[in-house]
């Protein structure tokens, strides 16, 4: 007959094992953390060598290429647009400054690590991560992109280029065509703060001149993801660009005849999404009235002339107010109505977009008229009284040629446009 173990005994055992347990577990994420903070640390020294085998090969091309200054680590590792061989992790974050063959300073956020280096040593490797405002920018705050100002960006690096770039690869007449999709092309910035260590990039052309907003003709479900509809031509438009942060969700809103409808429009897959009205109004100082508001079933004709600073409300929505008065539609076609000789002020909102006779030249497209596609949607719902039947709204907000936003039948077609945001970190402040 077979003696087994006494309770005693088993108890005995288990002591034993946890009092193994309590030392060894310790012992072994020491050892594990140990070999997670020299990984930093020698991912570090790997951009402290890259930086100098760059230098070197660019030296011996005979190139006049100089180093010398701070020089920001984007969320891909990438030192500021340069071409730096690392071995080992990449960082996330962080700066090196060069100066006089060698990394003076620096921050890296390589995992869950801040290393800073000094003089081509890596000096501490801690828990955490680079102070955002010591990326570059000795003032402690982030360079602020003004509404308009010219980006010159390359979704197939993502990396800035130049305007030099952009007209070597065919630039108005190729880069800024309706349809193109890739290499180095012209963007706007808008709505940046110095808070904000990104920046949204409005693309300069349509990459798609017409898909329809949603075909079940209900914008309560928001714009469409089915095949060939807005949300998924965005997507196939931009799948393949990079350097681009992933976009926020967008909420739309709003109340009729006592109930509620909203959407949400998921970019968590996306690389680009969508201007809204709401960003159109802040960007023209109108963002105490949303544009969603500016409709009265007093207009019956929306292309008459209200002017909203005495409270009148219209079916279209002009946003250039470089003329003397403030109108929320479109001056006369035939005449060219009130933009002074084309020079408006936020041209850059409907540029290379025209139909027809309506010259870009006579309603102030920055670039002249190079296409026919002369609108492209916003996400955003257009909510409207006179525009509401059974409950169902079926029309949403689009920018058009003439410098307005108008409201378009989502089973009509108008154009894509995409929107960007990339790290400041991947652009230059002058």
């Amino acid at each position: 007959m077979k003696k087994g173990f006494t309770l005693v005994e088993l108890l005995a055992v288990i002591v034993i094992l946890a009092i193994i347990a309590l030392i060894t577990v310790p012992i072994i994420m020491n050892i594990v953390e140990s070999s997670r903070k020299s990984s930093a640390t020698a991912s570090a020294y790997g951009y402290i060598d890259g930086v100098k085998i760059m230098y070197a090969k660019e030296m011996l091309s005979g190139s006049d290429f100089t180093l010398d200054g701070k020089f920001n680590v984007d969320a891909e590792g990438k030192l500021d647009g340069h071409n730096v061989e690392v071995e080992g992790t990449k960082a996330k974050g962080g700066y090196l400054t060069y100066s006089d063959g060698k990394i003076t300073e620096g921050c890296l956020t390589i995992g869950d690590y801040k290393v800073t280096i000094e003089n081509d040593t890596a000096k501490e490797t801690v828990k955490g991560a680079c102070d955002s405002s010591s990326n570059g920018d000795e003032s402690g705050t982030n360079v602020v992109f003004n509404d308009g100002r010219e980006i010159y960006f390359n979704v197939d690096t993502g990396e800035e280029c130049t305007v030099e770039d952009y007209e070597a690869a065919g630039g108005l007449e190729v880069q800024s065509k309706t349809g193109n999709k890739q290499g180095c092309m012209k963007f706007y910035a808008f709505l940046d703060s110095e808070d904000s260590e990104t920046v949204n990039l409005l693309l300069d052309h349509n990459t798609t001149a017409e898909v329809k907003w949603n075909s079940s003709l209900n914008n309560t479900e928001g714009p469409s993801t089915e095949d060939g509809q807005l949300l998924s031509q965005l997507n196939k438009d931009t799948e393949n660009w990079h350097g681009t942060e992933i976009p926020k969700n967008y909420l739309a809103s709003w109340e009729y005849d006592n109930q509620t409808y909203n959407y949400t429009v998921d970019y968590s897959k996306y690389k680009a999404r969508l201007i809204t009205t709401e960003e159109i109004a802040k960007i023209v100082k109108k963002e105490e009235k949303k544009l969603e508001e500016l409709c009265d079933d007093s207009c019956i004709d929306s292309y008459g002339t209200f002017d909203i600073t005495n409270g009148e409300y219209c079916d279209s929505y002009i946003y250039d107010d470089s003329a003397s008065e403030v109108y929320c539609v479109s001056p006369n076609f035939a005449t060219g109505g009130n933009y002074n000789g084309g020079i408006v002020t936020y041209g850059w909102l409907f540029d290379n977009l025209s139909i027809g006779s309506a010259s870009c030249i006579i309603y102030g497209c920055k670039n002249g008229q190079i296409d026919d596609s002369y609108n492209y949607w916003t996400a955003s719902p257009y909510v409207c009284e006179s525009y509401v039947y059974d409950n169902i709204i079926y029309y949403s907000w689009v920018v058009s040629y003439d410098g307005t936003a108008n409201n378009n039948n989502i089973g009509g077609l108008a154009g894509i446009r995409p929107v960007i945001e990339v790290s400041k970190s991947k652009l230059s402040n002058s």
